[in-house]
């Protein structure tokens, strides 16, 4: 997942940048996805990758599969 940060002002206008994040913190709506695939009748698997670095990598693994089981 990712999030808008500010990036730079060019011309009075405020640019944004884009940094991963944790699947929780971004711009994606999990819930709603999720809602969507099951309308869907989707039963195929959900991959992602979470480049995010503000939690250790196992901590990351395990929370983002209790995340995604907690909304299916």
């Amino acid at each position: 997942n990712i999030r808008y940060l500010p990036g730079d002002v060019v011309k009075g206008q405020q640019l944004r940048k884009t940094e991963s994040c944790p699947l929780q913190d971004g711009i994606v709506n999990w819930p709603a996805l999720t809602v969507e695939l099951k309308k869907a009748r989707s039963d195929g698997w959900i991959m992602g990758e979470d480049f995010s670095t503000t939690v250790p990598l196992d901590q990351r693994l395990t929370g983002n599969i209790a995340f995604m089981k907690s909304l299916l």
